[in-house]
């Protein structure tokens, strides 16, 4: 459960202390990987029409380390109770969502925060609702310890790996060390290999490479409408993975439960801030919102299109767009085209213990 649904600053920190101790490096992380034992992985990043800036970095990535990474976010030896795996709250036939307005972690324990998706999650330049994390690795890690997630101290993880035989031999393919098996070395893997889960094969990027037919005219109409300065959805909602990876108050409440980017920055200009989620393969992630709140598409433009409720915190972009009917309609036409169905049947990110 790699979302990190804890809002809960004092619990954040207390994860955050455990990344210390155990040394967890904070780099920058680089483009999506593409999983496979014999393939050139910038030829297969160009192949699935990533942009450049998302094409990966070959040194930094092996094929034992994605099998590795594959392996264990499947594996429920992760949690305490052995009932949860990362694939839990990611599940491929929902994006790497979980279709529930909030997680449930061990002992049933329910969390926060809606687990969003993280396909393309290479490209992000923070992970989690508040921001929290910085690569990864690190939200990996968060989301082992939370309490109201997997709930494993990094001491019983590794103890685990190193009695379950056939991670001995994964480890030292992976990292070429004699102590190969460690909590940092099990967050990489699994970091390289969720770097692998990419989508840029969406209706959308079909008709943007040349597909005149992909794109209903709806959702040509639509597409007009999101980037026009009327609805300025664009605003925040950018770049190749449509999100500006900022943190915004979008109005839903007048008083939140969750501070959100708070937690992160302790400044009250960041009250009730989360940030702006991709809109790929929206089709598949229902609900919405940091706290699932939306059930349907269609609630979450009836919020926008009304503009919201008052918060001092709002973001000035967020005013009423008195959109028609019909606007919305060919809007949300050109959401569901931004959904890449490839993604949710790729043998190469599925269960391996399944095939």
């Amino acid at each position: 459960m790699i979302h990190y649904a804890g809002a809960r600053h004092s619990r954040s920190t207390a994860a955050f202390c455990l990344l210390i101790l155990i040394n967890i490096p904070i780099d920058c992380c680089h483009g999506p990987r593409v999983h496979g034992t014999d393939i050139d992985v910038k030829a297969a990043a160009v192949l699935h029409n990533l942009p450049a800036s998302a094409q990966p970095d070959a040194r930094e990535m092996s094929a034992a380390k994605v099998d590795l990474g594959r392996s264990l976010f499947y594996d429920r030896i992760l949690s305490l109770d052995y009932s949860l795996s990362c694939g839990s709250c990611h599940r491929q036939q929902m994006a790497f969502s979980d279709g529930n307005t909030v997680s449930r972690g061990v002992d049933n324990e329910v969390g926060y925060r809606n687990a969003p998706t993280i396909i393309n999650a290479s490209v992000m330049q923070s992970l989690a609702w508040d921001g929290g994390s910085v690569t990864l690795e690190q939200q990996i890690l968060k989301a082992i310890v939370n309490p109201v997630e997997l709930n494993l101290d990094t001491l019983q993880l590794v103890r685990r790996l190193r009695d379950h035989g056939r991670y001995a031999e994964g480890f030292r393919a992976a990292f070429a060390e004699k102590s190969a098996i460690s909590a940092a070395n099990a967050a990489s893997a699994i970091a390289s290999f969720v770097r692998t889960i990419s989508s840029a094969n969406s209706p959308f990027d079909r008709y943007k490479r040349g597909d005149s037919a992909a794109l209903s005219p709806a959702a040509r109409h639509g597409q007009a409408l999101f980037f026009s300065a009327r609805t300025n959805c664009v605003a925040c909602h950018s770049g190749f993975n449509f999100s500006d990876d900022q943190f915004h108050n979008t109005g839903l409440f007048f008083r939140y439960e969750d501070r959100g980017r708070f937690y992160v920055s302790e400044d009250y200009k960041d009250e009730a801030k989360f940030k702006t989620p991709t809109l790929r393969n929206i089709a598949h992630t229902a609900p919405y919102m940091h706290n699932g709140s939306k059930a349907s598409l269609d609630e979450v433009l009836a919020h926008y299109n009304s503009g919201g409720v008052y918060h001092r915190n709002k973001d000035s972009l967020i005013k009423p767009l008195n959109l028609s009917p019909a606007e919305i309609s060919d809007l949300k036409e050109f959401l569901l085209a931004l959904s890449d169905d490839e993604v949710l049947h790729n043998p190469n990110y599925a269960d391996p213990n399944k095939q």
